[in-house]
């Protein structure tokens, strides 16, 4: 894994002066980077001192747990009065050192958020939330958050993860007693004959909540990882990408093989979409869904690779359209598995079958519904064993 969820950062602390911007929505300081000394040792001694709060802030622990990307994590969830900002843009940065129990060196980490010029009313809040990556032990975790005029308010808390022996194999990632930045990458899926199968993966670039016109940085990670969960679990060889926005009736991003490069460039469009503004002709074709999911389906069936599966990520939506079998141009003996990682996040907040699933359950396909880590892994282990079975039947 390797490549940050980009948020909107900006902000310059007198605490952490001479750090370069961020890039990412955690950043952890480097021990061995120049100056970095000073900055931990200025740290250290704020969170030591007697300083009085001149910030209002409230603090959540977010207790550990393991996301999409099969990683445990913790983090937090502040909430505050946006009018102790006054009307003017305000600049906030958050810190926040993780010591292991066991004896490890604390590492460091810290945010920069950005609040909006405008009116606020007194009972208007702003949140920000942050986590890392953690191994089996346990942790004190001091937290701050400053402002540009150097007030502050401060929260301390201690968690703890207790992994059973199935769950230690699947945390090889972080080490016991050791925390890490939030951040996402993927190396790409390696070449060798335990990865036989040839698939295409369609997103749906859609928010967990629909009045939303942008993906969140939670609506991009819970899309991301079920990626790259699905390209790490499973025996693919080749994988192409593509990322379709049913709102926009448009495919706003595509991949003849996904690779690290093109892995950023889909986060990147991601982090771009923007659901507010739609094409008024596309908006007023009614089949515009069926037509743009057929389309690129068509497309995929019409390539020169032979595909074992085609597989759609994401989230449930509101468009209901019957998708006609016959929109489909290569049907019968030979065509790919179609499958559907159906990110059922909130439980049915759209209670009915969209179009993707119409689509899938027409070709013969299985749809499975997504709440947690552990449905997605027995949903990758299920499509395993049906490809392993439809590669038997045609051998």
């Amino acid at each position: 894994m390797n490549r940050a969820f980009r948020i909107g950062c900006v902000a310059a602390c007198a605490l952490l002066a001479g750090v370069a911007p961020p890039v990412r929505a955690q950043n952890m300081i480097d021990p061995q980077a120049p100056d970095s000394a000073s900055i931990i040792q200025r740290i250290d001694s704020t969170f030591a001192s007697d300083r009085k709060d001149t910030l209002d802030c409230e603090v959540t622990e977010l207790a550990p747990r393991l996301n999409f990307a099969f990683r445990w994590h913790g983090g937090y969830r502040a909430r505050f009065p946006v009018r102790q900002f006054g009307d003017e843009e305000g600049k906030l940065r958050v810190v926040f050192r993780v010591t292991p129990r066991s004896g490890e060196e604390p590492s460091y980490f810290w945010q920069d958020f950005r609040i909006p010029p405008g009116k606020r009313s007194a009972r208007e809040s702003g949140r920000v939330s942050g986590g890392f990556f953690l191994g089996q032990g346990s942790y004190g975790v001091d937290w701050m958050m400053m402002d540009e005029h150097n007030r502050s308010c401060r929260e301390h808390w201690d968690t703890k993860l207790e992994l059973s022996e199935s769950d230690r194999e699947r945390a090889q990632f972080v080490a016991p007693g050791r925390a890490l930045p939030i951040v996402l990458e993927w190396e790409g899926t390696p070449a060798g004959p335990d990865r036989p199968y040839k698939i295409a993966v369609v997103l749906h670039l859609a928010p967990i909540l629909p009045r939303s016109i942008r993906l969140t940085s939670f609506d991009r990670s819970l899309l991301a990882t079920m990626l790259t969960s699905l390209l790490e679990e499973t025996p693919f060889q080749e994988v192409s990408v593509s990322a379709v926005s049913l709102d926009k009736q448009d495919v706003v991003f595509r991949t003849g093989k996904l690779d690290p490069t093109s892995f950023d460039e889909l986060l990147d469009t991601m982090g771009r979409l923007d659901l507010g503004t739609i094409d008024f002709a596309k908006y007023s074709n009614p089949n515009g869904p069926v037509e743009v999911l057929s389309d690129l389906v068509n497309s995929e069936l019409a390539s020169d690779e032979t595909l074992d599966a085609l597989v759609f990520i994401g989230p449930n939506t509101r468009h209901t359209l019957r998708f006609p079998k016959d929109r489909l141009e290569r049907l019968g003996s030979g065509a790919p598995l179609f499958f559907y990682l159906n990110l059922d996040y909130y439980t049915r907040r759209y209670p009915w079958a969209d179009t993707i699933e119409r689509l899938t359950k027409g070709q013969g396909g299985k749809v499975f519904e997504i709440r947690n880590p552990k449905q997605l892994r027995k949903a990758i282990e299920k499509m395993v064993e049906m490809l392993a079975k439809a590669r038997a039947d045609h051998s």
